[in-house]
């Protein structure tokens, strides 16, 4: 991995599919699309060998028993999680850009994570960020199973969401 800044940018498409979370959730995220953008741009900037390098993510909202099923048929582990990543690394023979990989977001858990009654949109909206970083994060290679993996992840997260205004708890 490359220092933090050492390239400000990169291009990035990102592919929000909706399965099952609804059109209220599916709105609020793509109004989020340019700070997801540009979260996701800074982050895989310090990634990239060469500037021009163009990636590609997919991030899919699911509901809880959507998340339950690919959960078990991936993992074998029953219940619903608040995300899930499936690093690629191949190119796009259409596009170019390099796979980061596919993120499965679970809204309804991400948010009940945060053991409140109720929240903010704005505090929902940056819930849900996080969890589409966080699994960004996974599928270039981090990971949260060791104190010293899960430490240095979390670190990131924040250093990456600090600029947003967005305090990330430990996990």
């Amino acid at each position: 991995m490359r220092p933090a800044g050492r390239i400000s940018a990169v291009n990035c498409y990102l592919d929000i599919i909706d399965d099952g979370v609804g059109a209220e959730v599916l709105a609020a995220v793509e109004a989020d699309r340019p700070r997801i953008l540009k979260l996701l741009s800074a982050t895989l900037a310090d990634e990239a060998e060469d500037p021009r390098q163009t990636w590609q993510l997919t991030v899919v909202l699911v509901d809880e028993a959507t998340c339950d099923a690919i959960h078990r048929q991936h993992f074998g582990i029953t219940g619903s999680t608040d995300v899930m990543s499936f690093p690629d690394g191949s190119v796009n023979p259409e596009n170019g850009a390099r796979l980061v990989g596919d993120v499965v977001v679970c809204p309804a858990v991400a948010l009940a994570s945060t053991g409140a009654a109720s929240i903010s949109e704005q505090r929902a909206r940056d819930e849900v960020l996080l969890y589409i970083l966080h699994g960004c994060l996974h599928c270039l290679g981090f990971d949260d199973v060791e104190e010293d993996d899960r430490q240095a992840m979390w670190d990131r997260q924040r250093e990456l969401l600090a600029p947003w205004g967005i305090d990330v708890r430990d996990e």
